[in-house]
């Protein structure tokens, strides 16, 4: 999944609408390993300002039965780290970065009773750095 972070998006919501409730919005490299639905729709939508051109994105989907109390892994963000590997209900797991590299949001993912975690995959965005440079006169 790689798309122009802040202009393209993907907007994934649980049902056959857009005005379905929203599961996740993903951009650039943040996108969760699985996403759930609670029926047999899913609504996508991709928006793009078509200015640039990138790898995109690649679904692969499948019907699947929960019968268990957990939700599915959420996956690690690119240049990121998971702490925790309980994903029974009422878990929670948290993440970092790499050395250069920023998390998107600090909050902890929960796993809900609908065995769905509360919110997107964080992502590790990099860190960008100004250098001055020197106004130097020749004589």
């Amino acid at each position: 999944f790689q798309t122009e972070v802040n202009y393209d998006t993907l907007e994934v919501r649980d049902g056959p609408a857009n005005s379905s409730p929203l599961i996740g919005e993903y951009h650039g490299t943040q996108a969760p390993q699985f996403l759930i639905s609670t029926g047999n729709y899913m609504y996508l939508l991709f928006t793009t300002d078509n200015s640039r051109s990138s790898i995109g994105f690649l679904i692969h989907y499948e019907s699947v039965t929960l019968e268990s109390d957990s939700c599915l892994d959420p996956g690690i963000p690119v240049n990121g780290h998971r702490h925790g590997n309980n994903f029974n209900i009422r878990s929670t797991v948290t993440f970092s970065c790499d050395p250069g590299y920023t998390l998107s949001d600090e909050e902890p993912l929960v796993c809900e009773r609908n065995h769905q975690w509360n919110h997107a995959l964080p992502s590790c965005d990099g860190k960008c750095h100004v250098h001055q440079v020197a106004d130097v006169q020749g004589s």
